[in-house]
Formats: structure tokens, sequence, C-alpha cells
């Protein structure tokens, strides 16, 4: 599930982490366990990573102890585009993200100062 062609019920990644209908910002029980622990997901969302900066969204996860899973998809609303994150083309257009203990940072070559979109990660808590 990490690119935008991949189905899940009927739409695209990109196209059900757009939907308006998802917990953002909401913890869910994934079901799954990783090294004996419990997985939960939560979306985070964002906006725009003018080019040459790092931006920060706060993600509001507490006690975690492994990252899982941290990719994400953005949408520009100029010329409706879809881009992956993480996202490299080339050596001038590229989106990086990181996960720190209090936000998630955002850092891009190209411009994306007219984007949104949301990162989605996989955790463990201590």
């Amino acid at each position: 599930m990490t690119n935008a062609t991949h189905k899940l019920k009927g739409r695209t990644y990109a196209e059900n982490l757009m939907n308006e209908n998802l917990d953002v910002g909401v913890e869910i029980d994934t079901g799954k366990f990783y090294l004996g622990k419990r997985v939960y997901r939560m979306l985070v969302a964002i906006a725009a990573c003018p080019a040459g900066n790092s931006v920060y969204f706060a993600h509001g996860i507490s006690n975690i102890d492994q990252v899982i899973k941290l990719q994400g998809v953005m949408k520009t609303d100029s010329v409706p585009n879809w881009f992956p994150i993480p996202y490299a083309v080339g050596s001038n257009q590229a989106l990086e993200v990181e996960m720190e203990s209090v936000n998630i940072r955002l850092s891009s070559l190209g411009s994306y100062s007219d984007a949104h979109g949301f990162v989605e990660v996989e955790y463990t808590h201590a």
C-alpha cells in the first residue's frame, strides 16, 4: 500500500487518505502485532511545504516505542497532482518525511506550497 495506485474499497490509496470521513488524529488499533506489541495507526493532516524548507506538524502521539510505517500522500491544488510521501524525482523534486517525538517533519526540494495531504503512521507504544 505504498503507492497511489493500490486499490482499497474500489478507490486508490491516495483517494482513501484524502477522504474526509477518515479519522484524522485518532489512534486506531490495527489488530496487528510487531515484536509482541500491539500496532496502532494514526493519520496526521499536513499542509503546504515551500521549496527548500521543513515544516512541522504535531502528531499528538505519546509514549511511542517503535515506528513501523511512515508514509503519506499530498495533493496540489493549482494543478491536481498526487504525490506519495516520501517522493523523489531527479535532483530537484523531493518530499521527505521524518517522525520526531512530538512532530512530523516534512522537508521538500520542490515547491509544494499549494499542497495538502496526510501522513499515515503505524507504531507501537512503550
